[in-house]
């Protein structure tokens, strides 16, 4: 076996669960901050905040569990890919200010890999 071959074996698997670390950070502090995070999200101008960021919670706890069993990761790759694009969208629009152009476009970056994922779902091998 080459070495291509190998990291096509393993590459595919540390990528998804380095993705499921971050929507796990985001998970851990909507669950320990959620007042604070609806606070945040009602500042932006979203309605039913709380509402709104329990089923974010609900949806990046989905997105995990998919990225790590690869059980419906492509509609949930798809979802997340949409999700995170909705939070640059809403949250990183002011791009006269430079940190939030750049948190925007490391959202675009996450959302592209996400399609990635969408598209391909869990390597099998």
């Amino acid at each position: 076996m080459n070495h291509v071959a190998v990291y096509e074996k393993w590459a595919p698997l540390v990528a998804r669960v380095l993705l499921a670390i971050q929507f796990g950070v985001g998970a851990f502090s909507k669950i320990t901050m959620f007042s604070g995070q609806a606070a945040e999200t009602a500042a932006a101008g979203v309605p039913m905040a709380g509402l709104a960021v329990a089923l974010a919670l609900v949806l990046e706890i989905a997105g995990i569990l998919a990225l790590l069993s690869g059980y419906y990761i492509r509609l949930l790759g798809f979802l997340l890919a949409g999700y995170v694009m909705l939070l640059a969208l809403i949250f990183y629009h002011d791009w006269s200010n430079l940190m939030n152009f750049g948190m925007f476009m490391s959202h675009l970056g996450l959302t592209a890999a996400l399609l990635y994922v969408s598209v391909f779902g869990a390597k099998k091998n």
